[in-house]
């Protein structure tokens, strides 16, 4: 999927973007060495959260030790932020780790501001 860039548009006049570009999200799960990496990319809202949640969930049947690799995603609202604090406190209830890494720009901030340890 790809989404377009934002653009100026007058009043009245429709956006070029529909609401399946302009709020994509993308999980891609890889095997990395003794890690299942989530690379995710896109934006991660309230309607995006549940599937974070499943796809941290998912993961944790694979392996002990999962990477959610956050360079491609753009924005996260505060159910976002709760999707991995949750996914965290899952995993760490059945002995594995989550490590959060990539996140950067309004992603960091907002990881920074909610006190979630990220790399």
């Amino acid at each position: 999927m790809v989404s377009l860039p934002a653009r100026s548009i007058e009043l009245g006049q429709k956006s070029p973007q529909s609401a399946e570009t302009a709020w994509f999200l993308t999980i891609a799960e890889r095997a990395a060495g003794d890690a299942v990496v989530l690379d995710v990319a896109g934006r991660i809202g309230s309607a995006a959260a549940p599937q974070l949640t499943e796809a941290l969930s998912s993961a944790g049947t694979r392996g002990s030790r999962i990477v959610l690799e956050l360079s491609g995603v753009d924005y996260i609202s505060s159910a976002g932020i709760a999707a991995i604090e949750h996914g965290a406190a899952r995993l760490a209830a059945e002995g594995k780790t989550l490590v959060i890494r990539g996140g950067r720009g309004a992603t960091a901030l907002c990881l920074d501001l909610a006190r979630v340890p990220h790399q």
